[in-house]
């Protein structure tokens, strides 16, 4: 998901610009922002199970691929894509789970603050919106880690695409536009790496502590 929804925007203004003070502005928006949150975690779920069931067939795949490539029976390029695709997916779907994990605490902490947590009566506020805070942190340095190992299977897969390119070149097949083309895709799987690897590095400094978690709708 690539934008945040409106009930979104509209319950952070509402919890956090000191309107939880005034619960009877704050209930209506928590309502609506919950259901959003919600609908949020369940799709990632189904992400994760979709991802779940590519793996499957990307496997059976590369098996495949791997029996004819032993056998010398396929291409090298043939085998090496069908091993990137597996490699890929399988990397992806781990971040596809972290994701699921960040929402979760995300919901965990919105229901919390917006005091419809089923435990607030025998529990401390606090010490559940802080638990939830943690548990969000947790999945998002999970989720940067395998930003990382998704980046790492692209620059990989793009630097063994360009070799093949520049040798179908010396033989006259591959064009000079197609190399151009491959070394982009060099130069963007590399600033990708290095911006996972900042990313991952200022993940959860100290400064981030007790900062407002943020929903998997948000940009």
């Amino acid at each position: 998901m690539n934008r945040r929804p409106i009930v979104g925007v509209l319950a952070s203004l509402a919890l956090f610009a000191g309107a939880a003070a005034h619960g009877h502005e704050v209930r209506p928006v928590c309502g609506l922002a919950v259901m959003e949150e919600e609908s949020a975690r369940d799709a990632l779920a189904l992400d994760v199970e979709l991802a779940r069931s590519e793996l499957v067939a990307r496997q059976e795949v590369y098996d495949l691929l791997e029996d004819l490539w032993e056998g010398e029976a396929t291409e090298r390029m043939r085998y090496l894509a069908g091993k990137y695709d597996r490699d890929r997916t399988e990397v992806d779907l781990a971040r596809k789970q972290a994701r699921l994990a960040r929402q979760e605490a995300y919901l965990a902490w919105l229901i919390a603050v917006c005091g419809e947590e089923p435990r607030a009566a025998a529990d401390d506020a606090q010490a559940i919106r802080a638990e939830a805070e943690e548990r969000y942190l947790a999945a998002e340095c999970e989720v940067r880690r395998h930003d990382i190992e998704v980046a790492r299977v692209d620059q990989e897969w793009a630097a063994v695409w360009l070799a093949s390119i520049r040798d179908l070149r010396e033989h006259s097949v591959a064009t000079r536009p197609d190399i151009i083309d491959a070394e982009y895709d060099v130069r963007k799987a590399e600033q990708r790496m290095a911006a996972a690897v900042a990313r991952a590095r200022r993940c959860a400094p100290q400064s981030d502590r007790g900062a407002t978690p943020k929903s998997e709708n948000g940009p």
